[in-house]
């Protein structure tokens, strides 16, 4: 018989941040994107939305477009849920949503030009922090020559670092996430050089619902001049 006594993971790593362990992967050979495939056909299946075939795989035409690019998400390393990202443009007209509202979309890439591109560099952790892979630093100059708009950053920023990274000119701004979480009156912290809240990970994102997000200090109001 078992001593009864159970096993409980150490609080250091019960309190750690869930995304570290999570990675987007682009799907770029024929082994992982078939990986993928049956992934959905499991998915499908379970939840009673196709019936069973013998390729034990979902798969559409839009997987193999060009504009088309699937990415797996994986947690510790095995391969959970993917996404599936259409980029449309005057010369690729052809994704899912196109097709359901084409009056809506396509006259939209004729009239307009794409404003901007939000990059969320390296890993879910962020390089900026230092815990992303070697080598995985998101090339700005080489992204430059691809697209001619704005480009804004994110990802582990700090205020310095953004400022420093948009005087470089290597982004045109740069977004904030977490920050706000813990700051709602962020942009007024970083103005006056005040410290700012420490994230409590355990009450974010689908943490305790009475408590965090509106129950952070806010700064005192700077007297009346």
């Amino acid at each position: 018989m078992g001593s009864g006594v159970k096993a409980v993971a150490p609080v250091q790593e019960r309190n750690a941040d869930p995304l570290e362990h999570v990675d987007y992967r682009l799907a770029e050979t024929t082994e992982a994107r078939d990986a993928i495939y049956r992934l959905r056909y499991r998915a499908y299946l379970r939840e009673g939305a196709i019936l069973p075939s013998a390729s034990e795989r979902v798969s559409d035409r839009y997987d193999d477009l060009p504009n088309t690019f699937i990415f797996g998400i994986h947690v510790r390393g095995e391969l959970f849920s993917s996404i599936r990202v259409s980029v449309l443009s005057s010369d690729c007209r052809e994704s899912p949503s196109a097709a359901m509202f084409p009056d809506l979309l396509l006259p939209e890439l004729d009239r307009l030009g794409l404003v901007y591109v939000h990059c969320v560099e390296g890993e879910p952790v962020g390089i900026n922090n230092w815990t992303g892979p070697p080598g995985r630093e998101f090339d700005f100059a080489a992204a430059r020559k691809m697209f001619g708009g704005a480009w804004i950053a994110n990802n582990a920023y700090d205020p310095p670092r953004a400022a420093s990274k948009i005087a470089a000119g290597e982004a045109d701004l740069v977004s904030f996430g977490r920050p706000f979480i813990a700051n709602p009156d962020f942009p007024e912290r970083v103005r006056r050089g005040a410290p700012l809240n420490e994230l409590d990970l355990g009450r974010a994102y689908a943490g305790q619902a009475e408590a965090g997000y509106t129950d952070y200090p806010a700064l005192e109001r700077e007297p009346a001049e």
